[in-house]
């Protein structure tokens, strides 16, 4: 069960960088693939997963309501949210992570993949002089997923769910 999830996870992470980094756009089988075989690693402790998912679902809407409000203060106006600053599948992509962390790892996990995304940004706009208007976000958090659940498989075996201090300990 671990190899087919395992493979699932892979298949849908590299689809989902691919995607992003080159075409600028998210398959759905993708983020579904990601999420089912994160799913299924966890499929022991599903209590934990349960939990773990809708804690931080509870975290990513406070997240986009308090992004929400930061641009109507910024602008005097509402504005739409997805597809201006935020793309669909970054937040789909959000959402199909949630189970594989615990509330403070995930949280860790999302302001690394921002950080990140903003280097590459920062490295391509700035040393590297080639415009890059948008930031493959999804494709950033997939990387990294993929690197701290092989590191947790093969390398690091600890919980992610449980341990709330694991990811900052890699």
């Amino acid at each position: 069960m671990t190899a087919i999830s395992l493979i699932l996870v892979l298949l849908g992470g590299l689809n989902i960088i691919h995607d992003d980094f080159k075409r600028r756009w998210i398959s759905l089988a993708g983020i579904i693939s990601v999420f089912a075989g994160s799913i299924l690693l966890k499929s022991g402790e599903i209590g934990g997963v349960i939990s773990a998912f809708i804690g931080n679902i509870v975290f990513l809407t406070i997240l986009m309501a308090i992004l929400h409000l930061y641009f109507y203060i910024k602008t005097g106006k509402r504005q739409k949210l997805f597809n201006r600053h935020i793309g669909t599948g970054d937040l789909l992509v959000m959402i199909a992570l949630c189970s594989c962390y615990g509330l403070f790892n995930y949280v860790v996990f999302l302001v690394c993949a921002c950080i990140a995304a903003l280097g590459m940004w920062f490295v391509f706009n700035f040393l590297l002089k080639k415009s890059l208007i948008r930031i493959p976000l999804a494709g950033v958090m997939v990387a990294i997923h993929l690197v701290v659940l092989v590191t947790t498989i093969f390398l690091y075996p600890l919980n992610l769910l449980s341990d709330p201090a694991y990811i900052t300990n890699l």
